[in-house]
Formats: structure tokens, C-alpha cells, sequence
């Protein structure tokens, strides 16, 4: 029996889920663009351990726990591992047309969790905070600060007073008084906003307010921006997914925004699983996504030759006869929002530099802009290095591969032939090369 699982590592708790066909199963167990082979990462002690070590340890460690519950129930297994607004339109066959890639705004709930730290440091200071985090001794009561952070920014519990009880470690209360040589209770007594109760601090209900308020704010634009595009039109459901929808604040706001627009807000129940169970009926359905819209523009970097109007700092003579070209020249071969079915592509044609040319490197980048010049461009980056085998010298520079790349589904499937006959080629598409 095959089972498929769905791995979701997420900044503070990471999960699984897996199925059979009908049945589901959930056990509860970085944001860097610049990946390479050689990215180090610190641990909580900030130690350096390589990225590539880490990802591949928490998968297998998350693959095993999947393979002992597995096995608890008595089956055999071939084991197989494998804030965004987007905008979908159910067609009639109920497969989804995507109108507006996915978009984000660059704050996650996380970021809440660093406001509050930042609320932290105006109540204890930040030579206080930076301490109790950095001593190692401090370790496990940092990590039930976060948690207990992490749980009251999803619930907002507030007393009959309208204040949140956050639980502070004792430690942290003796390193303040330890560095400002002052009684903290004292201290906290001159403040109007916070309160202390033997170890909770108590935090109204309008500070905590105006730690969400950025977010929110964020989300509210980010979700009217992408509604007023000119494809998206007829919005009858906002489904709102993952950990922190559960959070009154955030769903209550969406609600209100759209009451009068007979626009349905629904957060399901147990959000947080929610995008785990997509994956994993999306694995037994690819087909019910039938399009995606390209979230960049891509294409390749070019030494093409010089046209009026380049730019004069891209100018560069090669060869003999200095023949003026124009580098970092930016080759589109597909367009921002440009649409794909599933398993469609995109095609580019790799010729040979010289005669005797056995493989070619080309540099793939992306953009967020619909028509880029130059690859050097703000916001063009590279995405990684294509390398097509041309290992048949005979036609020498007479000689094409066309390279196929598969755009409409989550995966990049690379491809090459040689034409005309269509002699498959190898090709390697290596994305974590240092960039």
C-alpha cells in the first residue's frame, strides 16, 4: 500500500499528515531566498550547522515518526517522502483556475511574536531582553515565553478587565534587577499599561491591539490590492488557512471588512491542517488545479549584440574584430502572471559558442517585473544554472537543444532534445550553487 505524506516545516512548530485514499491521519509534532549547498544556519546556541544538513535531518527525523505510526497500525509501507492571497475560480468539473498568483506582504504571524518582544524590551529594556536570550542557561524558559506568546496571540484571552495574562520566567525579572539595580515590581507599578500578578504580566487590551494593528493593516491592504485586479472579479468565499487565522483579531477584521459586500469569510475548523490536507489531496488530484499564474518573470542572462538605446554601462567588444555586444541582457521566456495549464511548459533554444562545445551553462533568473532589461535590474534574481549536454560535435555550431521546462504545476520538470530528430539530452538544472 502506498502512503502519501505532506510535510509542512514551519517557523516555530513543524507537522505531517498522511493518508491512505480516504483517511486522514495528523500528528502534531526560514525565510531566506538565497539558498546554496554551503548556507550555514545557527542552533539556539548559535552554533553554525549547515542548512543542508538540518533540512535533511528534520525530514528524516519527521519521515521516521512517520514510519513507526505507520507501522503501530500493522501496515507495510513503500516509503515515499516527498501571509499569501491567491485567487482561484471553481470552474464547472470543480478543478480551480488560478486569477492572481499568490501574493505576500512580507509579514507573517511571526511577525507579532517579534512585536511583542519589541513591547518586551520597552517594559524590561533591551539590555535585559538581549541577555535572557543569549545566556544558555535560559534556553528552556525563552522557549515557554515564545510558546506561551505563540498561544495567547492565537486565542487573545482577556480577563473581565480586558487584559491578556502573559506568563514571565523568573529569570527574566532577576536579570532586571540584576543590570538596573531597581525592584521590578516597583518599576512595573509606573507603567499604565502592564500590570504584574505574582509571575503574569498583564497586558491591556489596547496595547495589545496596537501590536496587531501593522499586520492587520498589511493583510487588509494586501487583500484589497489583490482584489481590485481587473481578472478578479465575483469573489463569493474568503477562505482563510493555517495557525494563525484562528486568531480573533485577524478573521474578525476580515469579517467586518466584507459584511456588506455578501462575500463569505470561513475559517475552517482546524486551519493550521488545513494547507497539510490540501497537499495531500492535491498529491491524489493534481489535476484539480487546471491553471497557474507565473508568480515571476523568467528567463536567462544573454550576451546578445548591441542595439541602439542599450544601457552604455552594459556595452562590452569580444573578439577579433571587437564586435560591440550587450551584457547581462535579460531573455525572457516567460512573462509575470502568464498562465499554464498543468504540465504545460516553457521552451528555450540552446545553441553551442563554438564548435567543439560539449555542454552549455545558461543562468536562470527571475523577476518581479513583466518586462526587465537586464538581469543586474532591481528585483531580477538569480534562480540557478541550467547545464544542457550537447555531446555530438559533428554539425559543430550547426547544432540546437531545445529545453523544456514544466510551469504549470509545483514541480520544475527540465527536459532537453536535440533537434531536429529529438534525441533526448541530459540536462541539469542545479538551484543551490553559491549564487
Amino acid at each position: 500500500m502506498i502512503v502519501i505524506a505532506a510535510v509542512n516545516l514551519g517557523t516555530r512548530y513543524t507537522s505531517f499528515a498522511y493518508t491512505f485514499k480516504d483517511k486522514l491521519d495528523k500528528t502534531i509534532l526560514l525565510n531566506e531566498k538565497n539558498l546554496s549547498k554551503d548556507m550555514r544556519i545557527p542552533n539556539d546556541q548559535n552554533i553554525m550547522f549547515k542548512a543542508i544538513d538540518v533540512f535533511a535531518f528534520s525530514i528524516k527525523f519527521i519521515k521516521d515518526e512517520l514510519v513507526k505510526d505507520l507501522h503501530k497500525t500493522g501496515y507495510d509501507i513503500e516509503e515515499s517522502l516527498t501571509t499569501d492571497v491567491s485567487v482561484k475560480e471553481v470552474l464547472t468539473d470543480r478543478t480551480l483556475k488560478e486569477l492572481h498568483r499568490a501574493s505576500e506582504n512580507g509579514l507573517g504571524g511571526d511577525s507579532i511574536n517579534v512585536r511583542f518582544f519589541q513591547y518586551l524590551e520597552k517594559v524590561f529594556g533591551s539590555k535585559v531582553i538581549s541577555r535572557f536570550k543569549n545566556e544558555t542557561k535560559n534556553k528552556v524558559s525563552l522557549y515557554d515565553l515564545e510558546t506561551d506568546i505563540e498561544i495567547k496571540k492565537r486565542n487573545l484571552d482577556f480577563d473581565c478587565n480586558g487584559y491578556m495574562r502573559i506568563d514571565i520566567p523568573p529569570r527574566l525579572v532577576d536579570i532586571y534587577e540584576e543590570i538596573e539595580m531597581k525592584d521590578f515590581e516597583e518599576h512595573i507599578k509606573k507603567m499604565s499599561d502592564v500590570k504584574l500578578q505574582e509571575r503574569l504580566a498583564l497586558c491591556n487590551q489596547s496595547k495589545v491591539t496596537d501590536i496587531f494593528k501593522p499586520y492587520v493593516s498589511s493583510l487588509v491592504e494586501l487583500i484589497q490590492r489583490t482584489i481590485a485586479q481587473e481578472r478578479v472579479t465575483n469573489i463569493s468565499n474568503i477562505i482563510m488557512v493555517g495557525g494563525f487565522s484562528q486568531c480573533r483579531i485577524v478573521h474578525k477584521t476580515i469579517k467586518d471588512l466584507f459584511q456588506h459586500e455578501n462575500i463569505n469569510v470561513i475559517v475552517p475548523n482546524n486551519p493550521e491542517f488545513a494547507i497539510l490536507q490540501g497537499a495531500i489531496m492535491y498529491r491524489y488530484w493534481p489535476e484539480i488545479v487546471r491553471t497557474r499564474r507565473s508568480p515571476y518573470t523568467y528567463g536567462t542572462r544573454l550576451l546578445r549584440l548591441w542595439l541602439d538605446g542599450d544601457d552604455e554601462s552594459k556595452k562590452v567588444r569580444r573578439g577579433k574584430s571587437k564586435e560591440i555586444f550587450c551584457r547581462n541582457h535579460f531573455e525572457k521566456f516567460v512573462s509575470l502572471n502568464d498562465e499554464f495549464e498543468t504540465g504545460q511548459t516553457a521552451k528555450l533554444e540552446v545553441y553551442p559558442i563554438e564548435a567543439d562545445t560539449t555542454e552549455m551553462a545558461i543562468d536562470v533568473y527571475t523577476s518581479d517585473k513583466s518586462d526587465p532589461r537586464y538581469t543586474t535590474d532591481n528585483g531580477s534574481e538569480r534562480l540557478g544554472r541550467l547545464v544542457v549536454h550537447m555531446p555530438d560535435t559533428t554539425n559543430g555550431l550547426d547544432r540546437r537543444a531545445d529545453v523544456t521546462m514544466t510551469m504549470g504545476s509545483t514541480e520544475i520538470v527540465v527536459q532537453g532534445k536535440m533537434m531536429p530528430d529529438g534525441t533526448p539530452t541530459k540536462v541539469v538544472f542545479d538551484m543551490l550553487s553559491a549564487k
